[in-house]
């Protein structure tokens, strides 16, 4: 899209400690509230601590939320890759 991001939500996951279960199911329902939240086009980027460099987090996952299949032009854009 060649307009500025709207919203841009960051998550930290501090994994300098190990995960048990429970913390990785709690980050699962984090995100996937955090996700169901976005609206068209926001950014959502998962960032984890490094324990070596901590100022400088590793960048897990980052993509904005395309618009919904239904919307797409079928000349120009793939419904079933957005």
């Amino acid at each position: 899209m060649d307009a500025p991001l709207q919203a841009h939500t960051i998550v930290l996951v501090d994994s300098t400690d190990r995960f048990e279960a429970r913390h990785r199911r709690k980050l699962r329902a984090v995100l996937a509230r955090e996700r169901a939240r976005l609206g068209q086009y926001d950014r959502l980027t998962i960032m984890r601590l490094n324990v070596r460099r901590p100022q400088e987090p590793a960048i897990l996952f980052s993509r904005c939320l395309p618009r919904p299949p239904e919307q797409t032009n079928p000349l120009f854009e793939n419904a079933r890759m957005a």
